[in-house]
């Protein structure tokens, strides 16, 4: 997406030699001068046509979108003779894209306005910087209150939407600021280079709808191109004078040496979270403990642990991890492990608040309302279960499979026990 803008923005310039000044210092020697006597349009409508065939095998619609709109603008000379067929072609598309892909978009909604309803508790400074997930979570639960359709949602480790995410986490002042420099820095980028303006520009959209700021490719390039953009045209390092060219030197040299110890210990604990990964057993609670300081915001790494602690028997302390779990993610089986710590504790209504702050945060799973059954069930509290098995026999599940098929036979199970009839005249169905 990025190179089919920057390619298409570069033939448009293609009569501006100046736009390929800076190629022999980017590609190695002998390619340049290969490529100093080929015909730059050619070679760019060779690059174009690759990129083009390969764009929809990656079935990106936010992809697709931001490089529509930084080609409408790059040949927006051309646009008022076709603006009918512009339109029609965008309807159509739109809807398209919609179809495809209805419960995904359908989900990407229902996480922006979940994440927003929590947002507005706190709008100026935010939930705080990680905490989205966390504020889809309490937004769902909200929602579900208040009778809102949530059966396409579904469990996300991303905001979708980097405006969106920067505003919920660090409020509006957080949110104007970053604006204001990338506002800056895309003009600095504009005055530098035009192709690549609009490689960033369809990168940004792209954004918008998805998550290309979580991955570290894309946090690279866009490092790389800020800063290139901010140093075009700027003094050589040794104009500046060699008492601030010494000072610069040292602190770039204890930032460095800063950064890379904390990514040495974040790979080394990564690695070694992956050796006890999925193992639950009391032996490796030790190692986990050894790894918290540094994975404290993992929600994978705490779940293992949660769980580990759960089976050592060492309920409070695993409630302790499962909270921190909370706090970073938006899974549901946070509340649910940490209700079967209170049931195991006898702590009936608290394991009761877990289990419905579980079916509340996700309520299209139905494991929340099958433990709560059995809860009701252990406790003697036979109307309750009774009622929550005819919730879970007439349940809607997102995706059925040979466990809900068997939550759901033990639900019919204890109506057929029951010999009750159904409440509010509702006949559960096979």
């Amino acid at each position: 997406m990025m190179g089919l803008a920057v390619g298409l923005a570069a033939m448009r310039e293609i009569g501006n030699r100046k736009v390929f000044g800076t190629m022999p210092s980017v590609v190695p020697g002998r390619i340049a001068t290969m490529l100093k006597n080929t015909e730059w349009r050619h070679v760019l409508a060779v690059a174009v046509l690759i990129m083009a065939v390969v764009l929809p095998a990656t079935w990106s619609r936010a992809a697709f979108v931001g490089l529509a709109v930084v080609a409408l603008w790059i040949y927006r000379r051309h646009y008022r003779r076709y603006r009918f067929a512009v339109w029609g072609v965008l309807a159509v598309a739109s809807i398209a894209f919609y179809l495809v892909k209805q419960g995904s978009a359908d989900g990407r909604m229902i996480i922006w306005q979940a994440a927003l309803t929590t947002w507005l508790d706190s709008p100026w400074l935010g939930v705080g910087t990680g905490g989205f997930c966390h504020a889809v979570a309490e937004g769902m639960a909200r929602m579900h209150e208040c009778g809102v359709d949530l059966s396409s949602a579904g469990v996300t480790d991303n905001a979708y939407n980097i405006l969106l995410k920067t505003l919920v986490e660090q409020g509006v002042a957080g949110a104007v600021l970053a604006v204001a420099l990338c506002v800056s820095a895309m003009i600095s980028l504009y005055r530098s280079c035009r192709p690549l303006f609009y490689g960033m520009a369809s990168l940004l959209i792209f954004s918008m709808f998805s998550y290309p700021f979580d991955l570290l490719p894309y946090k690279i390039i866009v490092v790389m191109t800020v800063a290139w953009s901010e140093s075009s045209g700027g003094k050589a390092l040794f104009a500046i004078g060699r008492i601030k060219t010494l000072l610069m030197a040292g602190m770039l040299a204890f930032t460095g040496k800063q950064i890379y110890g904390m990514v040495r210990e974040s790979y080394e604990a990564d690695s070694e979270y992956a050796i006890i990964s999925g193992f639950h057993n009391e032996a490796f609670i030790e190692d986990y403990y050894e790894l918290l300081p540094v994975m404290s915001d993992n929600a994978e790494f705490l779940f293992d642990f949660g769980k580990a602690l759960n089976t050592a028997r060492r309920y409070h302390d695993s409630n302790d991890v499962l909270r921190r779990g909370t706090m970073c993610s938006a899974d549901p089986m946070f509340y649910v492990l940490t209700g079967n710590n209170y049931k195991e504790m006898r702590q009936y209504e608290l394991a009761e608040q877990a289990y419905k702050k579980a079916f509340a945060v996700m309520p299209n799973r139905l494991y929340p309302l099958y433990r709560l059954m059995l809860l009701y069930k252990e406790q003697g509290r036979q109307d309750d279960c009774v009622i929550t098995a005819y919730m879970i026999a007439n349940f809607k599940e997102k995706v059925t499979s040979e466990a809900t098929n068997e939550m759901k036979g033990n639900a019919w199970w204890i109506i057929k026990e029951s010999e009750q009839v159904c409440p509010h005249g509702m006949v559960p169905s096979r």
